[in-house]
Formats: structure tokens, sequence, C-alpha cells
């Protein structure tokens, strides 16, 4: 297993790519106006726009909304990293070595059940981006596709529906 990273340092001007912890290419990006915004989902290992696909199996995924130094970025293969699951920082936090095996797909608030509650919370994730757990995550891709989004909405209206 390998930690590959990509850091954009909008701020500074930079794009850094380190491999287990070196830095292995860096270059100045041409602008300080931050990430230009894409038509295409976010993807890992994929290529919505050639649909060419990674042969790579993937442990860790992370997504952080600061540019992290080489230390914070040493810090994150450890037991104590600088910013855990729940940090501010951390917008896509998933570790495919614990996911949750049985999870119910449908029940976000994990209650053992299908329900309007779930909606609510997966209504409050996808329009406010609030922060879900991994089981959530899990619980909340009702069509199977690796993503929580509005086609996953509406197949958790279907599914409260057929167990109303």
């Amino acid at each position: 297993m390998h930690q590959l990273a990509g850091i954009y340092d909008a701020e500074n001007n930079m794009i850094r790519i380190y491999c287990d912890g070196k830095m292995v290419a860096e270059k100045a990006t041409g602008t300080t106006s931050g990430v230009t915004e894409s038509s295409y989902n976010f993807t890992i290992g994929a290529c919505p726009e050639t649909n060419r696909g990674s042969q790579a199996d993937f442990y860790d995924v992370r997504v952080y909304s600061k540019a992290l130094t080489a230390t914070e970025l040493a810090s994150q293969n450890t037991s104590s990293p600088a910013y855990g699951p729940d940090s501010k920082y951390v917008q896509l936090w998933l570790d495919f070595d614990n996911m949750a095996e049985g999870t119910l797909i449908g029940d976000i608030n994990a209650d053992g059940k299908v329900s309007s509650a779930d909606l609510v919370q997966l209504e409050g994730y996808l329009l406010n981006k609030n922060k879900f757990t991994l089981e959530q995550y899990n619980a909340g891709d009702i069509n199977g596709d690796g993503s929580t989004d509005a086609f996953d909405m509406v197949g958790l209206r279907k599914l409260v529906i057929e167990n109303s």
C-alpha cells in the first residue's frame, strides 16, 4: 500500500504530489483564484470525461478543505492524525477497510428501520452538507453507485413508501 496525495495550495499558487509522505512533484498553478467548478461528479480512480478507470485498490479516501502541510499529511497515517473524521477540515473520510457489514440500506439514523426520519437526515446531508459518518454514508447510498446524492433521495423515498 502507498499513500498518494495531491495538495492544491491556492494561497501559494502551488500543487504538490506526495507519495508515502515524500513530495515527488511540485508545480506553480498559474493562478490563485482557486478550484474551478465542474459539471462532473467527484470521482477517484476514474475519468468521467473519457470513461477510463483505474485498476487500483483504494484503502482510504480523504478530502480536506485546506491544503495540508507535509507534517499534517504525514500524521494522517498515524493513530493520532492532525485531522480526524470529525474535523471541520474533513469533507470526505472513507475507510474501506472498516466499512460496516450488514448496513441496512436506507436506515441512515440506524434505528433498525427505513422511515421518513431517514429522509429528513438524507435531505439535511444533501442540502446543508451536514457531515455523515461512514455508516450513514453507506446506508444513504441507495442505488449502490458509491456516492450519496439526489438519486439516492429518490430511491429512499420509494423505500419509505414500500415500508409504510
